[in-house]
C-alpha cells in the first residue's frame, strides 16, 4: 500500500512539472515568422537573486492590425528602452504563440504606428 502511495505521488509530481509554458524549443521552427514588435513595459524580475540586469518584458505585436497582441518574456538579461523596435517571432497558426526573437527594425512603419499607439495610450 505504501509503495503505491510513493509511486502516485511520484507521477503526480512529474506531469505537474512537466506541465510548465511551452518554450519555442518545444515548437517546430518552421511554424513561425518574424513580425514586428515593440516594448511596451519592463520591470525588474521579482526574484533577489537576478542580476539587476534581468527584466521581464511586455511587448506589442500586430502592429498593423486593429486589436495589437501582446505577449510577454521573463528573464532577459538585456537592456530595453520602451518603444524600442524588436523582433517577435509569431505561431503562423496561433497568433497567441509568440516570442521574443531579437532587437531590431524589420518595418519601420509598423514600428512607427505602434510607437504612436504608445504614445497616445499615455
Amino acid at each position: 500500500m505504501k509503495s503505491r502511495i510513493i509511486i502516485s505521488t511520484i507521477l503526480v509530481s512529474l506531469f505537474l512539472f512537466s506541465c510548465g509554458k511551452k518554450k519555442y524549443e518545444d515548437y517546430n521552427e518552421e511554424d513561425f515568422i518574424e513580425k514586428q514588435g515593440i516594448i511596451t513595459k519592463m520591470t525588474r524580475t521579482s526574484n533577489p537573486l537576478d542580476s539587476e540586469w534581468n527584466r521581464d518584458i511586455i511587448y506589442a505585436y500586430n502592429l498593423e492590425e486593429e486589436s495589437v497582441s501582446y505577449g510577454q518574456e521573463n528573464n532577459i538579461d538585456l537592456m530595453f528602452k520602451l518603444g524600442q523596435p524588436i523582433v517577435i517571432l509569431v505561431h503562423k497558426d496561433d497568433d497567441k504563440i509568440s516570442f521574443y526573437a531579437r532587437r531590431g527594425l524589420i518595418n519601420e512603419q509598423e514600428w512607427a504606428a505602434g510607437f504612436k499607439r504608445l504614445i497616445d495610450k499615455k
